[in-house]
């Protein structure tokens, strides 16, 4: 297993993710220094104390527009949280980065992702 804790402040993305379902938390990463390869990761998010799992995406968004990016989807997950510090601590690589053809490949391959991060962290 990989630990690599990130903290940080949730601000607004570009909202692609909601349009397919598939929601997610970026992270203010204009002060953070990162030293973990690129990828997808299973995680645990830590939320006002509370812990969820999640599937991370650390690096940048091919699919979308190629900008670099700390965002999560959290699982079984709905409130605001925009402005809220949260952690994300990594577990394991589920894989690298790749350019899908829609945002709907993309979320079919993340609904991979929260299952293998389901199975192997519950």
């Amino acid at each position: 297993m990989l630990n690599m804790k990130i903290q940080g402040r949730v601000i607004h993305g570009l909202g692609n993710g909601k349009k397919v379902d598939m929601p997610t938390a970026n992270l203010d990463i204009s002060n953070l220094s990162i030293d973990i390869d690129y990828g997808v990761y299973a995680c645990e998010v830590y939320v006002e104390e509370k812990k969820y799992l999640g599937v991370c995406n650390i690096g940048n968004r091919p699919t979308v527009d190629n900008s670099k990016t700390i965002e999560v989807l959290i699982i079984d997950f709905n409130k605001d949280i925009y402005g809220q510090e949260i952690i994300i601590d990594t577990k394991f690589k589920l894989r690298g980065i790749f350019k899908f053809n829609s945002l709907e490949d993309v979320k079919k391959q993340v609904d991979k992702d929260i299952k293998t991060t389901i199975e192997r962290l519950k």
